[in-house]
């Protein structure tokens, strides 16, 4: 009785230390997905791992007590030892993913994180240009067949077969058109991707079924009045864009032709007072004095340009003048250079005298500034002041100290010697990059392919 009593104890201590156990394990699972950096990562898993060994040997005693005929409900220890199994697995799934580094094989190979509703519009993407080219196949073959029905020799052609293909490449083309019109307002962002996808085993059986022309006029209207297509005739879309503006150009002469006309009608007046001014200075004696024999050629120069004149701008005198002030006004305004270009950062000014050695102004400009600068000091720059002149400045420095920029990856590489393996677009070996993400430190990757298309080999300034 006695040793049936003990016995219970030591049962109900390691339960209980398998409850406290899983309380812990929880709490630094938690702390490692809430880690801000690496190091952080690897000491909460370091926990995690002499926690989970611990409840490893509680698990070894369980199972003996699980084989001991003495105990009679063993329900208590088959689910604290289930428990423990499942917080094995779990640890192995964290450690595996910690393992992974973000520059290692395994997760540079990875794919990167795709938006959902991306992805969603990627796969209608993929689904219209697999229904363009089945419709681009048959349209080819009726090509061909018709090509082939003209060119026969010796016997005349089926005229109802003629026009049977005619009207099924018409078809094709007609519903090629509609699916072109469809990825375009796909692209734009402007068709419900709940309709499409709704709509999408109505047209694949309509593409299969496109010959029949029974079918055809049954569920042509109820497609397209499902997508709210407006049945207008089909034509690509950068001739329609090149169309209307050309008919608008066309169109606003002739709309502005009038008020044009009109205003030096009424203003007639006004400009018959101001010729005899004119007229002084167009008279012969004046321009005797003036130019002598040139009379006739400022003559039939004048002469031929008062329509030119009257056709194009009347000015009045306070026209002019307002048009003087807002000149003279703007030049007192004028646009400074340094109004044109702000920098980004933004420099406080102390009214504070300081010591004569102290910069008076930024002095990171000069290109010659940034040879004397360390590497990380370059690292430094272009992280941490993106879009501004210093970034391209350290970004030129980095190049010519022989460090390459993975567009992809958004990290600096150094080839470490020569490559392994080269080809036209991509290259083995390896290399040195720095992580800027969890240790801000220069690192070595072996066996890295570096793809040419990755590479940036431009420099904006």
């Amino acid at each position: 009785m006695a040793k049936a009593r003990h016995l219970q104890q030591e049962i109900d201590k390691k339960l209980k230390s398998v409850e406290e156990g899983v309380e812990i394990f929880n709490s630094t699972l938690k702390k490692i997905q809430s880690a801000v950096n690496q190091t952080q990562k690897e000491r909460y898993e370091s926990e995690l791992k002499k926690e989970i060994k611990k409840l490893q040997r509680v698990r070894e005693s369980l199972r003996a007590y699980q084989t001991n005929p003495e105990i009679r409900d063993k329900n208590p220890i088959t689910e604290a030892r289930k428990t423990i199994e499942d917080l094995m697995a779990t640890f192995k799934n964290c450690e595996r993913e910690n393992k992974t580094k973000a520059f290692s094989k395994t997760g540079l190979s990875a794919a990167p994180k795709v938006d959902p509703k991306e992805e969603e519009r990627e796969a209608a993407r993929e689904w219209i240009r697999s229904a363009l080219q089945q419709l681009q196949e048959g349209a080819t073959s009726l090509e061909i067949e018709l090509d082939s029905f003209k060119a026969a020799k010796g016997r005349r052609p089926d005229a109802s077969r003629l026009e049977e293909l005619a009207n099924q490449l018409q078809t094709h083309r007609f519903h090629y058109g509609k699916l072109e019109f469809i990825l375009r307002a796909l692209e734009n962002d402007q068709l419900p991707m709940q309709k499409l996808w709704d709509l999408k085993d109505i047209f694949e059986v309509f593409i299969e079924n496109i010959n029949d022309k029974s079918y055809y006029d049954s569920e042509l209207e109820q497609i397209y009045a499902e997508l709210e297509i407006a049945e207008t005739p089909v034509s690509p879309a950068p001739v329609i864009a090149e169309e209307e503006p050309h008919d608008a150009q066309k169109k606003l002469p002739q709309k502005k032709v009038e008020p044009k006309v009109m205003p030096p009608l009424v203003k007639q007046d006004s400009k018959t007072q101001e010729t005899p001014k004119i007229s002084v200075w167009n008279s012969k004696d004046a321009l005797q004095k003036i130019a002598g024999d040139q009379i006739d050629k400022l003559q039939e120069s004048k002469e031929e340009e008062p329509e030119e004149v009257i056709e194009t701008e009347t000015w009045d005198y306070k026209d002019t003048e307002s048009a003087k002030k807002a000149i003279e006004r703007a030049f007192n305004f004028q646009i400074r250079p340094e109004d044109r270009v702000r920098s980004k950062l933004e420099i406080v000014k102390s009214s504070y005298q300081g010591h004569p050695s102290y910069p008076k102004r930024p002095f990171f400009t000069n290109p010659a500034q940034y040879k004397k600068l360390e590497v990380d000091t370059l690292f430094f720059i272009f992280y941490h002041q993106p879009g501004t002149y210093q970034q391209f400045l350290a970004s030129k420095e980095l190049k010519g100290k022989e460090w390459i920029y993975h567009k992809r990856f958004q990290t600096w590489f150094q080839r470490c010697g020569e490559p392994k393996q080269v080809s036209d677009d991509r290259e083995k070996g390896t290399y040195t990059y720095f992580d800027f993400e969890n240790s801000w430190s220069q690192k070595k990757k072996a066996d890295f392919e570096f793809e040419y298309a990755n590479l940036e080999n431009e420099l904006h300034s």
